[in-house]
């Protein structure tokens, strides 16, 4: 078994600037996660002190859109494999629909299956887990 062999790329302007929208795409997504995730708090916020409902809710919002949009469910693994070898038959519009749904699902079985406080400590976890 051999190892990987890394060695140093070196970039050309044209593929950085090339690269430069992707990062701001990048940024723009996670601003929205952030944005999303503050709107499904205050949403969920009245039922802090109702663990019962939060759950009762959060899995009827989660069997109804994963009635119409399946590839929004779960953490996305296998998912994403029939995406990676389908994706020329899904117009880019439900691509980035889907995409939108997934960050809005995963905010409501975070704000609804948890107290706000431990959401937010979870997430802020997940960002720093991220970016290392």
């Amino acid at each position: 078994m051999e190892f990987a062999s890394f060695t140093m790329k070196t970039f050309s302007l044209i593929e950085l600037i090339a690269f430069m929208p992707l990062v701001i795409a990048g940024m723009l997504f996670g601003a929205l996660f952030l944005l999303c995730q503050k709107l499904v708090a205050v949403v969920f916020a009245p039922l802090a002190t109702h663990k019962f409902a939060r759950a009762i809710i959060t899995g009827m919002v989660l069997g109804v859109v994963g009635m119409f949009l399946p590839y929004t469910m779960y953490s996305g693994e296998e998912q994403m494999l029939e995406l990676v070898n389908d994706w020329q038959s899904w117009s880019i519009i439900i691509l980035f629909i889907t995409s939108l749904i997934k960050m809005v699902m995963i905010n409501v079985c975070i704000s609804g299956g948890n107290s706000t406080r431990t959401a937010d400590h979870r997430c802020r976890l997940m960002y720093a887990v991220c970016a290392y």
